[in-house]
């Protein structure tokens, strides 16, 4: 969130968490539930998801300009001018990770050659 958001203010609870807006990043951005969503169902809360997108590259701009929250990879946000960040107050599982190619690089041995050693890594 940032830096000057209102919730700053408030005691960092549950609660005030599920009270914020959010944006979400997901591969469909037609989504509007991730495994955020899917913890906080667990424990019997829910929380207000207002705009999905499909790249985590927009989203310190978005909350720059905006009172919106999102929960992210601590790593794409630690260094983010003017982002606040804060523990989230309940247990998340991990994300998962997915490659995505456009078909005209299906068969392109470089593009090939990158997707194995990305999964190699990943593995």
């Amino acid at each position: 969130m940032r830096e000057q958001h209102p919730i700053l203010q408030q005691k960092w609870t549950l609660d005030s968490f599920c009270s914020l807006n959010f944006v979400l990043v997901s591969l469909f951005s037609d989504s509007f539930v991730g495994v955020t969503d899917r913890a906080l169902e667990k424990i019997g809360s829910s929380r207000n998801v207002v705009l999905s997108v499909q790249s985590f590259v927009i989203v310190p701009e978005l909350l720059r300009q905006s009172d919106l929250a999102a929960v992210v990879p601590y790593h794409l946000v630690q260094n983010a001018h003017g982002i606040i960040t804060k523990e989230i107050p309940f247990e998340v599982e991990g994300y998962d990770k997915v490659m995505t190619w456009h078909e005209r690089t299906q068969h392109d041995p470089v593009q090939k050659w990158l997707r194995e050693v990305m999964l190699q890594l990943e593995g």
